[in-house]
């Protein structure tokens, strides 16, 4: 297949469908199986829209919706972070990003459960017993516990820094908290927030080896 005349987001859209193995026709392109493989060619030319199929039209409002999320997030998300976590994979930080927050996406391209999206991923440990919890007389202040391991008292681990993402918002951005690890507790003071449902995703970060952890999301309100 020639491609000369694909621009960025043909590309970003065939390393993520290639990777996930999809069948079908999705924009330009048609995905299909053969010896365990997934192979991609053009697609005919175009249809009329009143012909198409249910699926069709699904996926052509949920595929773009993906890729407009990732997109917004390549700078401050993405780069950072997932590029790091795809080095062993064999995949692009891009396209890890879009394979893990697939499920989180609905026939429509809507999110009907923000706590499936994921704005961390790596080798780095995420504490147990994780929990953060909003608080009543102040909803902008967020009270955050987990369980620090005594093991890792000698360990690098006790310097890893407690790092969030607030979802949905004019802009979506790492923060550091300021706590680390060995700290086993932090108060978050959130921004002002006019969304009625705010999510909170927490997660760690290796200030020497730079390298991440997955992170846990939590509904604030």
């Amino acid at each position: 297949m020639k491609t000369d005349d694909l621009n960025q987001s043909d590309f970003e859209m065939l390393d993520f469908c290639l990777k996930l193995k999809l069948s079908g026709k999705l924009g330009k392109f048609v995905f299909y199986q053969m010896n365990g493989k997934t192979h991609v060619r053009r697609a005919p030319g175009k249809q009329d829209p009143a012909n198409f199929t249910e699926k069709q039209l699904n996926n052509r409002k949920r595929f773009p919706a993906m890729v407009g999320h990732a997109r917004n997030l390549r700078k401050t998300i993405i780069e950072p972070i997932w590029d790091r976590a795809a080095r062993q994979k064999k995949i692009s930080g891009y396209g890890l990003f879009l394979k893990i927050n697939n499920p989180a996406f609905d026939a429509t391209g809507q999110v009907p459960d923000p706590t499936l999206l994921h704005f961390s991923e790596g080798s780095l440990l995420l504490p147990n017993e994780l929990t953060a919890t909003a608080d009543l007389g102040n909803p902008s202040l967020v009270s955050v516990k987990w369980h620090y391991n005594d093991q890792w008292a000698d360990a690098p681990y006790q310097d890893d820094c407690l790092m969030c993402v607030t979802y949905p918002g004019e802009s979506i951005e790492v923060i550091n908290t300021g706590f680390i690890r060995k700290d086993g507790m932090a108060t978050i003071k959130l921004t002002p927030s006019e969304e009625k449902e705010l999510y909170l995703y927490l997660f760690f970060w290796d200030r020497h080896k730079r390298s991440y952890s997955p992170d846990k999301a939590f509904k604030i309100r």
